[in-house]
C-alpha cells in the first residue's frame, strides 16, 4: 500500500467504487472537476470578452468575433482532469492591450491552477480577466478498529500578484470544502468541533482575510502570496463518508497579473493501520507524481497555446515587445 505524507507525493491507491465493501457509504459531494476562464477588454467604449468553461468534461465556449479566442478540454463527459483558457484583445494602435486567462483542475492530483495575464491598462480599468478552478469528491472511509483514527488534511496555495497602474487589492479566494456524513459514521476535527468550509481572500500583500477557527492552522508563505491551511480529523469506527473539495478563484483588473499556475493542492496525511478509503470519482489523489497531469498544461505551455489562437494575439504581443 502506498502512503502519501502531508504535502508529499505518494498516496494510497483508491479502490474501485463498485466494490461491495463501499456499498453502504453515502455520497456527500458528486465527483466534479471544473475550470472557467474569461478574458475581457475595451475596444472603444464597448467591452468585448471571450470565455471557456469545462464542467467535468462538458465544454462551453464563448468567443468574441473581434479577435477573441477560447479553448477547453478534454471534451468527454465525466472527465476528472480539465482545463480552460481564453484570450481577448482590446484597444488599438499604440494603445493596444490584451487579457489572457487560464484555469485547470484535477481530482487525480488534487491540484487547482489559475492565472490571469493582463497587458497594460486604459482609463476604463481594462483589460481584466477571471479564472476559477474547483474540485469536489466524496471519500469513503472504512475504519476496522473500535476507536477513532486521526487523519491530517491540508490545502496549500502559492502565487504572485503584480498590480496594474493605480490598482489596489486585486486578488482572489482559496476555499476548502469539508462536510461529514452524519448518517454513516462520525468525522470531526481533533478538538471535537464540527466540519465547515474555510475561505481565504488574498491580494498582492498576501492573505488579508480568512474564515478561521481554532481547529485550523494557517501558515503563510514567507514570500509571495498564499500559505497552507491544515488540520487533523478524527475518523470514527466503521463506515464513514467525507465530502471534500477545493476552489481557487481569481479576479484581476486594470492590467493586474494574478499568477497561481504553481498550483493549489489538497493533501492527506498517512493512513494509520485499520483505516482505508475509496472515492466517488475512483481517482482522487491517485496521480501525485509531481509532474504535470495529463490534459493540464503548465503555465508556459498554455501561454504559447493562447498565443497560437490567431494572428491578432500574436500581433499584440509583438507590439508589446517592440514598445519595450
Amino acid at each position: 500500500m502506498r502512503r502519501r505524507h502531508l504535502f508529499t507525493t505518494a498516496i494510497v491507491a483508491a479502490a474501485a467504487i463498485s466494490s461491495p465493501a463501499w456499498a453502504d457509504h453515502t455520497v456527500v459531494y458528486g465527483a466534479t472537476a471544473k475550470a472557467y476562464a474569461a478574458a475581457k477588454a475595451h475596444q472603444g467604449p464597448t467591452v468585448h470578452g471571450s470565455s471557456a468553461e469545462n464542467n467535468t468534461g462538458v465544454v462551453t465556449l464563448g468567443i468574441d468575433p473581434s479577435g477573441g479566442a477560447a479553448e477547453a478540454g478534454p471534451s468527454s463527459p465525466g472527465a476528472t482532469t480539465v482545463h480552460a483558457s481564453a484570450y481577448q484583445p482590446g484597444g488599438a494602435g499604440e494603445l493596444a492591450f490584451d487579457s489572457s486567462a487560464y484555469a485547470a483542475a484535477s481530482l487525480a492530483s488534487g491540484q487547482l491552477k489559475a492565472t490571469v495575464d493582463n497587458t497594460y491598462a486604459n482609463n476604463f480599468g481594462s483589460p481584466f480577466g477571471f479564472a476559477d478552478a474547483s474540485i469536489t469528491d466524496t471519500l469513503y472511509f472504512t475504519n476496522t478498529t473500535d476507536h477513532a483514527i486521526a487523519l491530517d488534511i491540508s490545502y496549500a496555495f502559492d502565487g504572485m500578484i503584480a498590480l496594474g497602474p493605480n490598482m489596489t487589492d486585486q486578488g482572489g479566494r482559496a476555499t476548502l470544502y469539508l462536510s461529514g456524513c452524519g448518517s454513516c459514521g462520525d468525522i470531526s476535527f481533533a478538538n471535537g468541533a464540527g466540519l465547515f468550509s474555510n475561505t481565504m481572500s488574498f491580494n498582492e500583500g498576501g492573505v488579508y482575510a480568512y474564515d478561521s477557527a481554532p481547529q485550523w492552522t494557517f501558515v503563510a508563505n514567507p514570500t509571495g502570496v498564499g500559505g497552507t491551511l491544515s488540520a487533523t480529523l478524527l475518523v470514527g469506527a466503521g463506515l464513514t463518508s467525507l465530502g471534500i473539495g477545493g476552489r481557487l478563484e481569481l479576479d484581476c483588473r486594470g492590467g493586474t497579473d494574478c499568477l497561481f499556475g504553481h498550483t493549489a493542492s489538497l493533501g492527506l496525511g498517512p493512513l494509520a493501520d485499520g483505516l482505508s478509503y475509496a472515492s466517488e470519482s475512483g481517482v482522487f489523489l491517485t496521480d501525485t507524481g509531481g509532474g504535470p497531469t495529463g490534459g493540464v498544461p503548465e503555465p508556459g505551455v498554455w501561454a504559447l497555446m493562447i498565443l497560437g489562437f490567431g494572428g491578432a494575439g500574436t500581433m499584440v504581443r509583438r507590439r508589446r515587445a517592440a514598445l519595450a
